[in-house]
């Protein structure tokens, strides 16, 4: 409980000089009540991450904890370890309208996240869209592939959309996987166009 107190001060600390700091250790207090298990809490701890401008990393050892830094570092957030050193390092966020939506920000870094942690699993070494490349083997281009599995995400909505439920996968998730497919196609496109390019430079006299 000691590690919970001096999370919840300097939680605290932060929301009196004007932050909007998220303690997660509050949620041994949910858990309490109804347990969800502690993976369950790491999956809601690190999406918060994903939304935020910082993480404070406290001493002490914390299996949570150092799995919320690998998420900030993969995101280029920084991790400061006292509540003076964040403050100094990451001035406090006033909301502006003119900065964009906040919930639209926070949705664009934890598709960055989702990016890079599903890249691992359908990735190669080198090339992190190595899955969607493999469809040239079959005469597809690799933008149309990522357009096709987008395609998928469409009809599942729209199928939410009518019956109101989704059997295998939630519309919460359906929304991400599109947005995210839509993205990498416009980036291989891109690659194709500049690939292109480049082919047609060759072949002009003097290229």
């Amino acid at each position: 409980m000691e590690n919970v107190r001096r999370a919840m001060d300097a939680g605290m600390e932060l929301n009196r000089r004007g932050y909007a700091a998220l303690v997660p250790h509050c949620t041994h207090f949910m858990d309490e009540t109804d347990s969800l298990g502690w993976q369950a809490w790491i999956e809601v701890s690190l999406a918060w991450v994903a939304a935020s401008h910082a993480v404070l990393r406290l001493p002490g050892e914390s299996k949570g904890a150092d799995a919320e830094v690998a998420v900030a570092e993969r995101l280029g957030l920084p991790v400061l370890a006292d509540v003076p050193s964040l403050v100094a390092a990451v001035p406090r966020q006033s909301p502006d309208p003119a900065a964009g939506h906040p919930g639209h920000l926070a949705l664009l870094r934890e598709m960055a996240d989702l990016h890079v942690r599903k890249a691992a699993d359908h990735g190669a070494e080198n090339d992190p869209l190595a899955n969607m490349r493999a469809a040239a083997a079959s005469g597809v281009a690799p933008d149309l592939a990522a357009w096709i599995r987008a395609k998928d995400k469409v009809h599942r909505i729209d199928r939410f959309c009518k019956t109101g439920s989704l059997i295998n996968e939630g519309v919460v998730d359906s929304f991400m996987d599109l947005s995210a497919c839509s993205l990498l196609a416009l980036v291989l496109f891109r690659e194709r166009l500049a690939a292109a390019e480049s082919a047609r430079e060759k072949r002009l006299p003097g290229g």
